[in-house]
């Protein structure tokens, strides 16, 4: 589903990105990296206890939805860029920018829509007990992502290593010496 997105564009809260990230679409395992996400599914499987049925339906769904995902995301970047140049110009218009901005807008609403119709087609996938499961899981996976900075470090304070004290001069790390 999501193969080449934008730095730190996950497709956070849905089943549908966490679980095509982990088929090995996702930004930190797609294809476009050429690492394999294939262990993460397996484990997020396991966890789900997902039958063969719902393993390979699952997968079908995914590979039906990767093209999607793919095109639009390569829209996005092209819009990006287009707009990152036109703010750029020497004189730049502001007519041009602002419709440049109404296309990205766009996309990234397409976006947004094919994100909840593919959340919503697998969450019917799952019987009652596996949406809690899953719910459990992404709390938890959320939980992580909100303690990491866009270059997927550790973020100060998060956990990640120890705390650091602001009235302790010894334990700054935004020293200029």
């Amino acid at each position: 589903m999501k193969t080449t997105c934008g730095k730190g564009m996950v497709l956070a809260g849905i089943l549908a990105g966490a679980l095509t990230a982990a088929a090995g679409a996702g930004e930190n395992g797609s294809a476009a990296d050429g690492k394999s996400g294939r262990p993460r599914f397996d484990h997020l499987a396991r966890e789900l206890e997902l039958t063969p049925e719902q393993t390979g339906a699952l997968q079908r769904h995914m590979q039906n939805q990767r093209a999607k995902f793919t095109e639009l995301h390569a829209a996005r970047t092209r819009a990006k860029a287009e707009l990152e140049a036109l703010f750029a110009a020497a004189d730049p218009d502001a007519q041009a920018i602002g419709e440049a901005g109404e296309r990205l807008a766009g996309i990234n609403a397409e976006i947004t829509r094919s994100q909840i119709q593919a959340r919503l087609a697998l969450r019917g996938l799952l019987t009652a007990e596996q949406q809690a499961r899953w719910r459990r899981l992404r709390q938890k996976m959320m939980q992580r992502q909100a303690g990491k900075t866009r270059t997927g470090r550790q973020a100060p304070n998060s956990g990640g290593g120890h705390p650091v004290d602001p009235a302790d001069p010894s334990d700054r790390t935004d020293r200029s010496d």
